[in-house]
């Protein structure tokens, strides 16, 4: 996630998956949402907490208002199988992976959106 994108450069265009592309401002703002979710990933995996646990308790900060918030737990779960050294590629369990969207939309107290 943020250590792969460190590796190839500066980034001049980025499409997220659930949007328009990013330009300029709006991509600065993409980057700091991953940066953030990255740093306190770490934070959590360092204080042994799983990745569920970790996305029930980081805080969306500027980023609350984004569209389906409790994605949230992708990213962290992303974070920590980086953190572990695991593949890129490796696959996702879906029907967990929707479990704990759920789970985080319900403890945020936020609509579990896909």
């Amino acid at each position: 996630m943020v250590r792969s994108r460190r590796d190839r450069g500066p980034i001049g265009a980025f499409t997220a998956s659930h949007g328009d592309p990013a330009l300029d401002a709006g991509l600065i703002q993409l980057w700091g949402n991953v940066t953030l979710d990255w740093e306190e990933s770490r934070r959590c995996f360092d204080a042994s907490l799983t990745s569920l646990e970790a996305a029930k308790r980081i805080d969306y900060g500027p980023y609350a208002e984004w569209k389906a918030p409790a994605r949230l737990y992708i990213n962290v779960d992303r974070a920590y199988r980086e953190f572990r050294n695991e593949p890129e590629d490796a696959p996702w369990d879906k029907p967990a992976t929707f479990d704990a969207i759920y789970k985080v939309a319900k403890a945020k107290g936020v609509p579990a959106e896909f």
